[in-house]
């Protein structure tokens, strides 16, 4: 159980900080990547913001399921990255089909995920908010 919860804490630690640095550069680059979506798709009312925001947290969250993927090929549990991704994505999300499990030996890894997978979500969920909160802000300082 040590040794899950020790795992579990360093994978939990790399995807915090995936996250933390995902958000950082989206932040910092936010003009030229809104400016990139504008261009194609021509959107109004500041949609371009939600959409790049929306695209930016997505690719963080599958970079760090595909992480916890990893981890469980190397720990054994599957033999096809597609079974360790779609296990990582039902763990990750919380879904928890039960179709495809771990061993006993490594089952509570699932879990950690489950939990790393909540405040990752919620981190996101918060920070998409903020930006509508700026986006909604700047609509009516122009208007």
């Amino acid at each position: 159980m040590l040794i899950e919860l020790l795992i579990g804490g360093v994978l939990i630690a790399i995807t915090v900080a995936i996250h933390a640095f995902t958000i950082d550069r989206f932040w910092a680059n936010r003009d030229a990547i809104r400016g990139a979506i504008r261009k194609y798709t021509k959107t109004q009312f500041k949609i371009d913001a939600m959409i790049a925001t929306a695209l930016a947290l997505f690719l963080a969250h599958v970079i760090e399921i595909g992480l916890w993927a990893a981890a469980y090929l190397f720990l054994g549990q599957f033999d096809r990255i597609e079974e360790a991704f779609y296990f990582s994505i039902s763990a990750y999300t919380t879904v928890g089909f039960g179709d495809v499990v771990l061993s006993t030996d490594w089952r509570l890894l699932s879990g950690i995920e489950a939990v790393d997978g909540m405040l990752l979500f919620g981190w996101s969920t918060a920070f998409l908010y903020a930006i509508m909160q700026r986006v909604w802000q700047s609509e009516s300082e122009s208007a």
